[in-house]
């Protein structure tokens, strides 16, 4: 399911744009699994997947201080919500690392619809 991950950054203390922020976003495919090597626990009996970096975008934000994704909707694995990575590095410092949520009633309703994520529909959150 082709989902956009929109992100504005402003600084907390007054809500001003952050230009120039590097931005980055990891997520698990529509099976609940990750590429790359980092992400080992995540994708063990995958060896193909281990070696990929699929999912995965970095992005700097200009002008209007917006960084837009064009993803697929995560996919559930055991034990953990529905989520996306996120890190924020501003000129060298590291701000944030995160994992925005997404609702479980809507990954649900996807889960339930979709072929792609049937086999996720059950997973233990």
């Amino acid at each position: 399911m082709p989902t956009r991950i929109s992100l504005r950054l402003v600084r907390s203390e007054n809500c001003c744009p952050i230009e120039g922020a590097d931005v980055e976003i990891w997520h698990a495919d529509t099976r609940g699994v990750y590429s790359g090597s980092a992400a080992w626990m995540c994708n063990a009996d995958d060896q193909d997947a281990s070696s990929l970096a699929f999912l995965r975008g970095r992005q700097i934000s200009h002008g209007d201080c917006r960084v837009n994704f064009l993803s697929l909707y995560p996919g559930r694995y055991s034990g953990r919500a529905v989520h996306v990575h996120l890190r924020i590095v501003v000129e060298g410092r590291e701000l944030l690392i995160t994992q925005p949520l997404f609702d479980d009633g809507v990954s649900d309703i996807l889960y339930q619809g979709h072929p792609d994520y049937a086999a996720r529909r059950n997973a233990i959150r």
